[in-house]
Parts: structure tokens; sequence; C-alpha cells
């Protein structure tokens, strides 16, 4: 209004709401949702006011907002960043850091390239929910030597949606490198004698080929401008803080774990044994590039056992009866519970899985699908489609999707990620999430944000589908 210098009598006449007091109620939210979008749909119709796509836009996360909460709105719009091509996430390289003791600032990327001339490089993350400086330390990892820098992080979880959402985000964004090691701790949870710690620090071990060691302390203010002080001598402010990580560690979880099992046929066994429960009991929302093992008829997977000698193993070994009989029922669970089991997956993932003969997750062991194997598998799920309304398949909208990183959200239970491109060799991870808050926006924006507005309709994958048996 002050843009398009309209006042309240003006927009009464506009809109034709004759009272201005209606008007003002609406201004200041005193209203039903339903009244403020019947009072858009006005505005959408008065060509005068000349409303640009940005406006328009705005507009629409307005009314959104006022259906849902800026706090839920928000959490929405952070997890939904997970899904955008690398070309459309955020641009750090000019973020800067102020050193108070000199009064001048650097880019972030500058004082971790510095970092390059030390042999060893530990960092200790407090509560840092920054994308930024996620982005900047990812851009440091991927161009550091193997084993040179470890990172150990505690994630503070409360009651903010939008935080949360952050704090998960940061997860996702360093999930799986190999040195990184991340813990969750409700707000509750913290001792009083960590509160001495400041909130949104990091602390950095510089180790030198003689093993002396400096200390820098990164910090980022309630005002999103981060500082830093360098080259503290000794080790003494290290390990004051890794001697608060440790005793947080004790009431904090896990957020990513390696499996113990040396061979992948164990771990297979491990993970899906531990999968199985959920899937008997609970709605299951996956999201992948394409088809998963438990899509796959047992009838195929079952034959390709056997036509690769059970792996080198005898028929009769234990784990190779226990691993078919867990790929036979969660085969089961996936189209005979009752209960949801939604699928979003990309075209390019099934258009590669067409090509390949490979799924996303393959597991190492087995050999590719044949043509003849795929086309049978493409039949039966578009059979199920048709025929079983407890199972969808609904295609993201954006073929980037997710990368290597796949979900499967237990409704209400678990959250699962895990880093599918090792076909769950030795350099396999996941992160297994229980945490109501974390389950909560990730509940909220599975249903109502990624289904809603990131996929396609229902009718095309059953299009697609069709459209890669003819081309098989």
């Amino acid at each position: 209004m002050k843009d398009k210098n309209i006042s309240v009598t003006k927009l009464t006449e506009l809109t034709g709401i004759k009272s201005r007091n209606s008007i003002q109620r609406i201004l200041k939210n005193e209203v039903s949702i339903c009244a403020i979008q019947a009072f858009k749909e006005r505005l959408l119709k008065i060509t005068s006011l000349d409303l640009s796509p940005y406006e328009l836009q705005q507009l629409g996360q307005a009314i959104e907002v006022t259906k849902i909460g800026k706090d839920a709105f928000h959490a929405r719009k952070i997890l939904s960043q997970l899904f955008d091509s690398p070309s459309c996430r955020i641009n750090s390289e000019n973020l800067t850091v102020r050193n108070p003791v000199h009064g001048k600032n650097i880019l972030l990327r500058e004082l971790f390239a510095s970092y390059q001339s030390f042999s060893k490089i530990r960092f200790l993350i407090f509560n840092m929910i920054s994308l930024e400086f996620t982005n900047e330390l990812i851009h440091l990892m991927k161009n550091s030597p193997p084993g040179f820098i470890s990172v150990s992080q505690i994630l503070y979880v409360g009651d903010n949606p939008s935080h949360n959402a952050a704090a998960f985000t940061v997860f996702f964004s360093l999930f799986n490198f190999e040195n990184y090691q991340v813990y969750s701790i409700s707000d509750g949870d913290v001792p009083e004698n960590q509160l001495s710690i400041i909130p949104n620090s990091v602390v950095v071990d510089k180790e030198t080929l003689g093993t002396a060691h400096f200390t820098d302390l990164i910090t980022l203010d309630a005002d999103n401008r981060f500082s830093f002080i360098a080259d503290l001598p000794d080790h003494t402010l290290y390990s004051f803080h890794s001697y608060h990580f440790e005793k947080m560690k004790i009431k904090a979880k896990s957020m990513k774990r390696t499996p113990s099992q040396s061979n992948p046929i164990d771990r297979v066994i491990s993970i899906c044994d531990a999968c199985l429960p959920l899937e008997k009991s609970s709605a299951k929302y996956i999201v992948k590039h394409s088809v998963s093992t438990t899509m796959i008829p047992f009838s195929i997977l079952n034959d390709m056992v056997i036509e690769m000698n059970y792996f080198g193993r005898s028929k009769d070994d234990p784990q190779i009866r226990k691993m078919l009989e867990i790929f036979n029922e969660r085969f089961y669970a996936m189209y005979h519970t009752k209960a949801s089991k939604v699928n979003l997956v990309t075209k390019r993932g099934l258009l590669d899985f067409v090509t390949s003969g490979l799924m996303s997750d393959h597991f190492c062991y087995l050999r590719p699908f044949t043509k003849k194997e795929i086309k049978i598998i493409l039949e039966f799920i578009i059979e199920q489609l048709e025929n079983n309304s407890y199972f969808k398949i609904l295609l993201l909208k954006n073929d980037y999707a997710i990368g290597n990183i796949e979900f499967t959200y237990f409704e209400d239970r678990l959250l699962w990620v895990s880093d599918t491109c090792s076909g769950y060799r030795n350099d396999y991870y996941e992160g297994v999430l229980d945490s109501a808050p974390i389950l909560r926006i990730f509940d909220d924006f599975i249903k109502n944000e990624l289904i809603q507005n990131h996929t396609l309709p229902e009718a095309e994958s059953i299009e697609f589908l069709k459209h890669l048996i003819s081309i098989v």
C-alpha cells in the first residue's frame, strides 16, 4: 500500500468493501483465513494494482504464513533447499569474519585456506547452524587431503521449527564426510555448567608438524555477524571446550553412525532387520532416485541370488537364508500391510534404472537386472499402483533431487538417512533420528510441502512407467 500510495480509504473503494473497519481488521490479521483468502481474490481482480510476479509470490507466501505460522513456513522452505540443484544453492564465497583485535574483516574462505599450512585440523562446533558457514566448511573438507580435518558437532534441538530445520540441513550437508561426527541435544538437557560455552561457536585446534598447537575461536552473534580470534597459543582453550563437548555427549544422541559389520551381506541384514518391524506397523515415506529393493518381486531377487551361486556361499548358509527371508518379509510388508507406502522418486533415477539395471541403492553383490527383469518389475509396479490403495509412486519435479543421500521416514517413529553410493561397502553411512522435534518438522515437510508442491500428478507416474516399458 505504501509503495503504490494506497490509503485504507482507497483500498475500500478498490475492493468494494464498504467498511474501513473491515479492512483494518484484515490488515491486522484479526479475521479468519477464509476472509483473508477472499480478500486476496478481490485484490487479484484489481487490474489497476498492476501486481508484479514477485508481488504475487509475496502475496501467496503471506497467505501461507497466515495459515500455518511463520516458523512452520520457514522450516518448510529451509528443508526445501535440500532438493535444490547445486547451482541454486547458497553462495558463501564472500562470507567475511571480523577479527576484533585488529578491527579488520577477512573472507572466511581465506581464513580456512590458512589452515592448509598445518599438519592436522580439528573442529569442535557448538550449535553453529549457519548454512553459509557449513558451505565454507564443506569447501575446506573437499579441498583437504584424507585425514587432515576432523569435525565434531553438537546441534541444540528445541521448540523452534525453523531452528530445527536448519540444524537438520547442516547435518544433512555434512553427513557423508567420513571424519564428521554429529550429535543432537535438547535445549533443556544442556547442563548449567556448560552454558559458559559460547553458543554458535567453533573452536579450531591447529597442529603443526612439530606437534605444537594453536587455537582459533570463531563465533556467530545474534545479528548473524562472524568474529574470530586466531592463533591462541598452546592447547588450553581447545582442551577446555573438548572436555565440555564430551560432557554434553553423555546426554546427546548420535545423529550419524557407521555400521560395525564388515561384510556387506551382514550389513544389509542388520539394516533390513531394523526396518522390518517398522515397515509392518508404520506408514512409510521413501525419498530416493529410483525403485527400491522392496519393490522388486521376491522371485526375481531369489533367482538372482541362486544364479550368483549364493555369493560364493552355500544355500544353507545361515546368513544367506536370513537375508532371503528378510527380503521376502519386506516385500510382503510393502504390498500387504494396511499402511501407506509413498515413494518419491525422480524421472532421471527411473530412467537410469532402465538403462543400467541398477537401483540407486544397489546391493554390491547383486548383478544388474536384465531387460526382461526390468520390464517385469515395472509392469508389477504399475499393477500395484492401479490396484493397491496403500502403495503410491510420485515423481519429484526436480530431477536433481537429493544427490546420493536418500531418506526413509517411518511416520512418527524414525527418520533413516543413508548414503547409498557405496553399495553397503565399508564407506556406507547412515543417520537414524528419533528426536521428536526433528520428526515433527520432517513429517510436516514431507506431507504438506514436498508432496503438495514438489511432485507431479499421480497419473504422470503411471504414464512415465509405461513409457519406460516401451523403451526397455
